[in-house]
């Protein structure tokens, strides 16, 4: 009987539809140099179905900055995108333990992918310091994200 239960429940595990997708790159020394782009591809979409997309930021308390600024590229389509990673009062924002935080930013609704291959997201770090001086390496950011969750 136990044999049964344990196959049935191997069973309904191997069945499951996996509805979300995530890929991670992360920095060596909690660094992200300036001239480093981030690129994640998403193989095997299901083209059927619309996805929201989710930029999922890890950083530590060593960031010195209330937001991050992004150069960010959605199959040809090009944007800036600005995240807050903390209060104006300097609370962190997202979720994590000790000097560890994750944000999780929606930044595309209901898209549709029109290749199963290949689709791809890419990611160029923008900050400046007072709006002039390009940042060379950003300190205190550990990984960054893209999750697809897709809408039924």
């Amino acid at each position: 009987m136990k044999l049964r239960l344990i196959y049935f429940c191997m069973f309904l595990l191997a069945c499951q539809n996996n509805k979300t997708q995530h890929h991670y790159h992360s920095f060596e020394n909690a660094k992200w140099n300036t001239d480093s782009i981030v690129i994640f591809d998403f193989d095997n979409i299901d083209t059927r179905f619309s996805y929201d997309a989710h930029l999922k930021i890890r950083h530590s308390a060593d960031y010195q900055f209330q937001n991050l600024f992004l150069f960010s590229e959605f199959n040809e389509k090009k944007d800036t995108l600005e995240v807050f990673l903390s209060e104006k009062n300097g609370k962190w924002l997202g979720k994590g333990f000790g000097d560890i935080k994750e944000v999780d930013a929606l930044i595309l609704k209901n898209i549709r992918f029109n290749n199963i291959n290949k689709n791809s997201f890419s990611f160029e770090m923008a900050m400046r310091h007072n709006g002039l001086e390009k940042i060379i390496e950003l300190e205190g950011i550990l990984a960054i994200g893209v999750s697809l969750h897709r809408n039924e």
